[in-house]
């Protein structure tokens, strides 16, 4: 997903390291993404979907984390 595609009113950021941020609403506080400096991609949080059935992931990140009942293996490569 892109930045222009994720976002339709401002998040609120917060630099957690060197290269990335963290976007977040301003209103509740809520995690919605990852914004990695020089890419033009979001790494964003399934479960602020409203509708994630139509978002075909691409990768992901920390599957050693993942619930046990969930198979991350099989949903994306790691990224």
């Amino acid at each position: 997903m892109t930045r222009q595609q994720l976002i339709d009113r401002p998040l609120a950021l917060y630099r957690t390291c060197e290269t990335t941020q963290r976007g977040f609403c301003p209103v509740c506080g809520s995690g919605i993404c990852a914004l990695d400096d020089g890419s033009e991609y979001v790494s964003i949080t399934v479960g602020t979907l409203d509708e994630p059935n139509l978002i075909v992931p691409e990768s992901q990140s920390f599957p050693e984390s993942a619930p046990s009942w969930l198979k991350v293996e099989s949903i994306a490569p790691e990224k």
